[in-house]
């Protein structure tokens, strides 16, 4: 705990002192469910927020001395969300873009002047102008 307090890399510090089968990757347990994290260990993960280290907690019958770095927070729906996420930002390009030509030949309609084969242009113009 010295070693942490004083900024080393909880990675680092795992690597040296955790006897445990996840020392030699920092003691990454990877993403767990709740399910799969016992009663105690959940209680101190309740505790912290993202990026801190839990107090040294635990003890023989507990089954050794633990020290807790909360990495990040998922929950079931996040894939799914970020799926339905780029669907709706996909749907919302599209649309964006569809109303974006509208505009654009509406001020092309607006700008054009249409000439009809067969008649002087220059009686159309004396029409719109008498």
């Amino acid at each position: 705990m010295k070693d942490l307090k004083t900024g080393e890399a909880f990675e680092e510090v795992a690597k040296r002192f955790s006897d445990g089968p996840t020392a030699s990757s920092g003691g990454d347990l990877g993403v767990l469910t709740e399910s799969q994290i016992s009663p105690a260990i959940r209680e101190q993960l309740k505790k912290l927020q993202i990026g801190q280290i839990s107090d040294v907690f635990g003890g023989k019958e507990a089954g050794g001395y633990f020290i807790l770095k909360l990495k990040d927070v998922k929950t079931a729906d996040d894939e799914r969300y970020t799926k339905m996420k780029d669907e709706i930002r996909a749907q919302l390009l599209a649309s964006e873009y569809q109303h974006q030509i509208a505009l654009w030949l509406e001020r092309q309609r607006q700008i054009s002047f249409i000439h009809l084969a067969g008649e002087n242009p220059m009686n159309e113009i004396t029409k719109l102008n008498p």
